[in-house]
């Protein structure tokens, strides 16, 4: 993994089905990353910079989202722990 932490794509495309379920990812940096159908169950993402990634498709049910940064994230259709639209909504009311 280069000195920056970011992941790289592998030469013959980007990556996907990655199973992260029940990993420490604490403080990661997957800027920009191509995380297509990655499974993120039950990882730790406290701290973790997803800003620009490409988590379509992705799990992220029983994974707490508190304090991992999603900014610029589509999570349309990604698999979304329960009640988490609902908190983010009454946050910005």
């Amino acid at each position: 993994m280069p000195e920056d932490g970011r992941l790289q794509p592998s030469p013959s495309g980007p990556t996907g089905r990655i199973e992260f379920f029940r990993c420490d990812l604490s403080n990661a940096n997957f800027q920009g990353a191509q995380l297509r159908n990655v499974n993120l169950r039950g990882a730790n993402v406290n701290g973790a910079k997803f800003a620009g990634a490409d988590l379509g498709v992705a799990i992220l049910r029983e994974t707490d989202l508190s304090g991992a940064d999603l900014t610029g994230v589509d999570l349309s259709t990604t698999l979304m722990p329960k009640g988490w639209a609902q908190a983010a909504k009454q946050k910005n009311a």
